[in-house]
């Protein structure tokens, strides 16, 4: 058994010596760190592509489609191993690298119930198989800010994050990461990012722990600008008087160019009604339909009062109105504008920073996409964002609420609908959460403690109860623990526990991308399908067990009633694959997506293309309620470059792994 972690000497230092040591950001104390790292604490990397680069999720959410999201504990792990004390203990995470665990989110009972003795439980670290994990931790230890380098702003406990401690400090993995809790636990929701094999990622080492101090520094100087000024730089301060019922351009510089940051203050303190009556627009490289087009207040966080929020990515201050330090690049111009339509005049001064068009070959645009429902539908999905092409969602401010029930103040039980985001047309969930309010990083919302709270990069900043009405207002950037997608994407929300509680919704979902697609679908392997086969040289020599049609569901499907008939074939070690699917010969890597069952148990499989192992293919998931799920792996180009065709090997180093559908995707 291993013994409590202990940090070495150099990192148990206070945050507040990190802080007296710092550079700036980007400066000095970031020249070392690995590229992952520097998309972790440089915001100059967003508008950059992201190739490559997968996000995941392994959470507690409700396989069966219910709302059982962790509060029993019968979802929260992935299956059981035997413990050094003899008894059960529990794999809540398991996953092949190389990656990175960049979000860890918890909703503890014991918040509800002080002293109650629910989550008391360790976390063990398990790093590429080793036998004894490098590190374990009390969970509470883990995310209460106390143990460095777990240290704020990179941990919170359930009193500085309301009802949802969160560990944002980035644990990489060569190989493999492996979580057990030597406790059942119950509400989690852990974000990752998988990079291609191969990419160089050193795991996590206690005793080589990063420090991260210059980042702690930048968000305690927030609402300064997180970015130092660089040369040539331009700096526009201009009062503006808006008209009332009129657009009003506040800006357009032309040529290329970035915006670095934008703040606006307004003449006079804004009401409720007034930031809904604002709106901003931007549009960029002479768009004829603006990138960024969203109420005002919304855009900033919070549309139901000036609240209080010095987010790294968006909020409000006194001192500098409300401010933006989303990167925006252009190539040929953009213009800014405002629209007043609260019913008379009203002046702002702007402060925009202007900096220099990023270096690369693929730079993506910023976006900020407005959705209102009101009301939902029932048993319908909360669109924030569905779009095509190319780039990386990387946060939503949203505003949810009612004007009331039969009479009285609606409970909030619609904020018990879980998000789920689908990436290039996968019908699995990339991300499926617990509930809307752990989404942004909070929980146990109308429980003791659950008060309005801004933090750098989530809050809910504001709730507003008049007579019948209330709306709550909720904010989230994902600088760090972005989305990327290749070919579309689609943010969406249950509203209510089975989705069957409809409620007043209104979004902005932030974004970067192109409009253009970089993953297409070259070819469909049918197994089961005699001509599909013989066409693509499917064959097993060591035999396998012929799977029958079945009729399943998907995994996190939101209509359990859409099911897929399918047959397919289940291999055990010994037996493997081969088939040769078709690629686009100019691509830039390769996707493979498997279409199994996860009704039995988890599978694995190692990858070989054209004779050379790529890696491991790991499916953890066991669902015997709605067996479907898709899973991609990913082929680097160094195994498909100028090939029209690849030759395939699934070769099983566990029972029961089996497959009813591939399909081969390039990127380009």
């Amino acid at each position: 058994m291993p013994r409590p972690f202990r940090f070495p000497a150099h990192a148990r230092r206070s945050a507040a010596a990190f802080l007296a040591a710092a550079g700036v950001l980007m400066g000095a104390a970031f020249a070392q760190v690995s590229p992952w790292e520097r998309e972790v604490f440089d915001l100059s990397h967003l508008p950059l592509s992201k190739r490559g680069v997968r996000c995941y999720m392994a959470s507690s959410f409700d396989p069966i489609g219910f709302n059982d999201d962790g509060l029993s504990g019968v979802n929260s792990f992935r299956h059981v191993v035997q413990g050094s004390n003899g008894f059960p203990w529990f794999v809540v995470f398991d996953e092949e690298g190389p990656g990175v665990l960049n979000r860890m989110h918890f909703a503890f009972v014991d918040s509800i119930i002080p002293n109650g003795g629910f989550d008391e439980y360790n976390l063990y670290f398990q790093f590429d198989d080793e036998p004894t994990p490098r590190f374990r931790m009390k969970a509470k230890d883990f995310v209460s800010g106390a143990f460095s380098p777990f240290v704020y702003p990179l941990a919170m406990d359930d009193r500085t994050s309301p009802g949802g401690p969160l560990v944002s400090y980035p644990i990489a993995f060569e190989r493999r990461l492996r979580v057990i809790s030597d406790q059942v636990m119950h509400y989690f929701d852990w974000q990752f990012h998988r990079y291609p094999h191969g990419t160089p990622i050193r795991s996590f080492d206690p005793a080589r722990l990063p420090r991260y101090s210059a980042w702690e520094r930048v968000i305690e100087a927030l609402p300064a600008d997180p970015t130092p000024p660089r040369p040539g730089e331009l700096l526009l301060n201009q009062r503006h008087s808006l008209p009332s019922n009129a657009w009003t351009t506040i800006a357009a510089p032309s040529g290329s160019g970035m915006i670095r940051s934008l703040a606006l203050q307004f003449s006079r303190p804004l009401q409720r009604d007034d930031l809904r009556a604002l709106r901003l627009e931007i549009a960029f490289d002479g768009a004829a339909v603006p990138q960024v087009s969203a109420p005002l207040g919304l855009f900033f966080g919070d549309e139901l009062s000036e609240s209080l929020r010095t987010g790294l990515l968006i909020g409000w201050h006194p001192d500098r109105g409300y401010y933006t330090h989303f990167p925006m690049p252009y190539r040929s111009g953009c213009v800014v504008r405002l629209r007043n339509d609260i019913g008379k005049p009203l002046d702002v001064d702007l402060d925009l920073r202007l900096g220099a068009y990023p270096a690369g070959s693929e730079v993506a645009t910023f976006h900020a996409t407005f959705h209102e429902q009101s009301p939902t539908n029932f048993f319908e999905e909360f669109v924030v964002l569905q779009t095509g092409g190319h780039g990386h969602f990387v946060g939503a401010s949203m505003t949810m609420g009612s004007d009331g029930l039969n009479g009285q103040r609606q409970l909030l039980t619609y904020l018990e609908g879980d998000e789920r985001i689908l990436v290039d047309g996968n019908r699995t969930p990339a991300l499926h959460g617990t509930g809307t309010e752990e989404f942004f990083n909070w929980g146990w919302y109308e429980m003791p403690g659950a008060s309005t709270f801004a933090l750098p990069e989530h809050g809910h900043p504001s709730r507003w109860i008049e007579g019948t009405k209330d709306y709550s207002a909720m904010y989230r950037t994902m600088h760090a623990d972005y989305v990327p997608f290749y070919a579309s994407i689609r943010v969406a929300f249950e509203v209510g526990p089975l989705g069957e509680v409809p409620a007043n919704y209104r979004s902005v979902a932030y974004w970067y991308g192109r409009s253009t697609p970089v993953l297409l679908s070259t070819d469909v392997l049918d197994i089961g399908n005699p001509q599909s086969e013989l066409q693509h040289l499917f064959r097993a020599p060591s035999g396998g067990t012929v799977l029958s049609p079945r009729i399943l569901a998907y995994e996190g499907g939101w209509d359990p009633a859409l099911q897929v008939i399918d047959e397919g074939l289940e291999s055990n070690p010994g037996q493997s694959t081969f088939f040769r699917l078709r690629l686009d010969p100019e691509n830039r890597g390769a996707l493979l997506r498997r279409r199994s069952s996860i009704q039995n148990w988890f599978q694995l499989a190692d990858v070989f293309v054209d004779g050379q192992r790529v890696g491991r293919w790991r499916t953890i998931r066991v669902n015997p309620y709605r067996g479907w799920i898709d899973t991609d792996f990913e082929l680097p180009p160094a195994f498909t470059d100028d090939k029209a065709a690849i030759e395939v090997e699934i070769r099983p180093v566990a029972d029961y792994f089996n497959a009813f559908r591939y399909e081969a995707f390039s990127y380009r």
